[in-house]
């Protein structure tokens, strides 16, 4: 990465304009995102950080994402149902995926909920860091009832656990342990109170793109397979925490579309780490 990051520096040195322009048209007018950030970013240190920044954090998120979301269905099977009658209800051709534009996998509601749901019980994104660059105060926090202001120290690293968030009891209920995608009927909650792209100037920039690759893949399954089975003798959800918070035993299911010999169901799945 060191040789790339101080290319990268050289190419878009103003010293040498007319090789920047020269190297931008050779490259057939592609976009670089090395080659943007170090126009506005000079030191390559921070040139490193800011890449880094970009890719790491969109390691196997999406697929975390979709494992959870199978989980979560294998267990709770009615709504594989209600999916499926909503797949089939459009006037899809799977012969021709153009069919399905951007605007129709936004507008499916029952799959926006699925997915809300999943990144709200089982979060891809566990943890979130940040660092104060100067003496700040946050406005909730501190306090016997953490609602009062909060003192942070220049340099000190705040660490907010997303999964506490989304599971708070005064925020989402009695049931907030429980995988309910109606809860999402009554709209979306607080932006700081769901954050699984995170927030402000660093919210994720692909957060679109997961959501519309994972309802695309999520509807041409439920298209495909009529129903959904747990095959794992452990019913909790074990983490595995790496960059993305995943299953440490996978997701072992089953799919068909014939009449499966199901198990009864049992209670919501708790997490275990």
């Amino acid at each position: 990465m060191d040789a790339r990051v101080h290319r990268a520096l050289e190419l878009t040195s103003t010293s040498i304009g007319s090789k920047v322009e020269s190297h931008v048209e050779d490259s057939s007018n592609r976009y670089v995102l090395l080659y943007e950030l170090a126009k506005e970013i000079r030191d390559p240190v921070s040139l490193r950080f800011e890449l880094i920044n970009v890719f790491l954090p969109s390691r196997d998120t999406t697929a975390a994402l979709l494992s959870n979301i199978f989980f979560q269905l294998a267990r709770h099977r009615k709504y594989w149902t209600q999916l499926r009658e909503t797949a089939l209800s459009l006037p899809f051709d799977p012969a021709e995926p153009s069919s399905l534009s951007f605007s129709t996998l936004k507008s499916l509601l029952p799959f926006r909920h699925v997915i809300y749901e999943t990144l709200r019980t089982l979060g891809p994104a566990g943890r979130i860091f940040r660092t104060a660059r100067r003496d700040t105060t946050l406005p909730r926090g501190g306090g016997p009832d953490g609602r009062a202001p909060v003192f942070v120290p220049r340099g000190v690293t705040v660490c907010s656990l997303t999964y506490h968030i989304h599971h708070d009891k005064d925020i989402w209920g009695t049931d907030a342990d429980e995988f309910l995608p109606e809860r999402w009927e009554q709209g979306p909650k607080n932006a700081w109170q769901f954050v699984p792209f995170l927030g402000g100037p660093r919210i994720c920039p692909a957060q679109q793109q997961v959501m519309i690759q994972a309802t695309y893949l999520l509807l041409r399954m439920v298209r495909e397979f009529e129903w959904i089975q747990n095959r794992d003798e452990v019913w909790e959800y074990v983490e595995l925490q790496r960059m993305a918070v995943e299953s440490r035993r996978g997701v072992k299911i089953a799919l068909g579309s014939t009449s499966p010999v199901c198990p009864s169901e049992q209670s919501s799945p708790a997490v275990s780490s």
